[in-house]
């Protein structure tokens, strides 16, 4: 325990020197340092949360501590496989307990909440925007849900991490490119249908973005794209265990089966096959709201739900949407085709409360950057309308 705590200490002091070596403003370290403490406090409440419930956690750390074997590769695999590959290198080489290894990922965690903030806070055009009074990214950011999933050893964290870092690094392709593939490999280890459509948005990308990519470019990036899907598709319906022969009717009966599979493990099932499709994704991305909230966690995520959903609204049903589509920006045009890919896919596939709070992680974030970007473009508006106004009622002086 000694151990640990020395090394969340080390981690906390190395976070500070990385945050203070930014180009962002002094109140954004701040709160980013503090974020990184509010971030371990989730670490400790899911450790306090496998002392009474199986996780996948302690399967990942137990069947890699326990095995005899001494070869590191013959862990690597896909998905879970690749979690053991992961950890074996911290547990087998440098003998880390459960809960060390627990806080160096949510180190990996935090690390991922700090490339997605770099990324929206550079993509807004304003910060001076408000939500109950407070800082509408700093709020954004402090949502429980979010930090609880991406706080232990599990795919959930790397997944967020590698989003965090493909998000950032494509509003420089040419200077990111080797962060891009590194997340891009990291996402595809983890969950592989994610990469795939993390592919496919980024074709709607080249299609539609009309600005900043000239036609060689996009002729270069198009043909990248089509060989990398190419080769991925294969291992991607491996993983999902989706027919490629018969991929619709395949999907749906995959989707149905693990959706009654999920459902008969908890009491926090929902018949989600039986729903609409626009009842599928709004139960996937605004429920639990109160009513039927799965324990104390399923009550924090009422309230985040109920403050996106009003945020939703407040932007689908105003003008405000038109300022996404008129952005002609890379990295708002991935959130919109990412988000929409990744919500139709996952809203179909699960039924329980608390896989639904969990996997949709993944996508809300997404969500909350449109959003974002919306009431920041207003108020950006606002601001020039009040200057010009200022300059007007400001008499020449000659």
């Amino acid at each position: 325990m000694i151990l640990t705590i020395i090394l969340i200490l080390f981690l906390i002091a190395l976070t500070y020197f990385i945050i203070d070596k930014l180009k962002i403003r002094p109140r954004d370290k701040r709160f980013l340092n503090r974020l990184n403490i509010y971030h371990y406090f989730f670490y400790l409440v899911y450790c306090l949360y496998t002392l009474n419930n199986d996780t996948d956690t302690t399967h990942y750390y137990n069947t890699v501590a326990l095995s005899l074997s001494n070869s590191f590769m013959s862990f690597f695999g896909i998905g879970t496989q690749f979690m053991f590959f992961i950890g074996y290198p911290f547990i087998k080489w440098f003998g880390m307990s459960y809960y060390s290894i627990m806080a160096l990922f949510s180190w990996f965690g935090f690390i991922g909440f700090l490339f997605f903030f770099l990324a929206i806070n550079s993509l807004l055009p304003s910060r001076n925007i408000r939500i109950l009074k407070i800082d509408a990214v700093y709020l954004v950011f402090l949502f429980p849900n979010m930090h609880f999933w991406t706080s232990y050893f599990g795919k959930d964290t790397l997944l967020f991490l590698g989003l965090g870092i493909f998000f950032w690094g494509i509003a420089n392709l040419k200077k990111n490119v080797l962060y891009i593939a590194l997340s891009l490999l990291l996402i595809f280890f983890v969950r592989p249908h994610i990469v795939f459509a993390i592919l496919i948005s980024s074709v709607f990308i080249v299609i539609f973005l009309k600005s900043k990519i000239t036609t060689a470019q996009r002729v270069i990036i198009g043909l990248v794209l089509v060989v990398s899907i190419a080769l991925s598709i294969n291992k991607v319906f491996e993983y999902t265990k989706v027919d490629i022969n018969d991929p619709v009717e395949s999907f749906n009966n995959s989707a149905m089966n693990r959706s009654e599979r999920l459902s008969s493990k908890s009491g926090s099932g929902v018949a989600l096959s039986s729903y609409s499709l626009p009842l599928q994704v709004f139960t996937f991305l605004y429920r639990p709201l109160f009513i039927d909230s799965p324990g104390v966690l399923g009550l924090l995520s009422s309230f985040e739900n109920f403050i996106i959903l009003i945020l939703t609204i407040k932007v689908l049903f105003s003008k405000r949407r038109r300022f996404i589509f008129k952005s002609h920006n890379m990295q708002l045009y991935f959130a919109v085709f990412y988000f929409s890919i990744t919500t139709l896919m996952l809203s179909s596939s699960l039924s329980n409360l608390g896989i639904i709070i969990r996997q949709k992680n993944m996508v809300i974030i997404f969500l909350l950057t449109m959003i974002l970007y919306s009431l920041s473009v207003e108020q950006k508006i606002k601001e020039i309308k009040r200057a010009k106004l200022r300059a007007s009622l400001t008499p020449n002086i000659t």
